[in-house]
């Protein structure tokens, strides 16, 4: 659309290969995810998954990546880590056997991407 080759390649993996919403997105009565992509507020907004709590990704200051840079989030899916926290529970299995994997390239497009997607104030209470 109107967004940029590297704004393109971030969504193609978040939405696709990276599957990040099966465990980032809330689920509905039927285990289905509440939103697919970034034309749903509720896409990678937070949710819960084998009794884990996948945070929002979304520009939430409190409870998401708000205050995360694209160089914070590129570093914790490359190395597993940052000056916000480490990976843990079901990410450590994403980290374990793939994102550490993926290019720099990919990791950078990815956190462009994600740093696109608005917050919502209501969830930061």
């Amino acid at each position: 659309k109107d967004k940029d080759a590297e704004w393109n390649r971030g969504a193609f993996l978040v939405q696709g290969p990276g599957h990040c919403g099966s465990c980032h997105t809330p689920r509905g009565p039927a285990f289905n995810e509440k939103g697919m992509d970034q034309s749903s507020k509720l896409f990678l907004s937070g949710g819960l998954l084998d009794g884990w709590y996948a945070p929002s990704l979304r520009q939430d200051p409190n409870t998401g990546l708000g205050r995360w840079s694209e160089d914070d989030i590129y570093a914790f899916l490359k190395t597993g880590r940052n000056g916000h926290g480490v990976v843990f529970g079901s990410m450590a299995d994403a980290f374990n056997n793939s994102t550490q994997f993926l290019t720099d390239d990919d990791l950078h497009a990815i956190a462009h991407y994600l740093k696109a997607l608005p917050g919502d104030p209501s969830r930061d209470g």
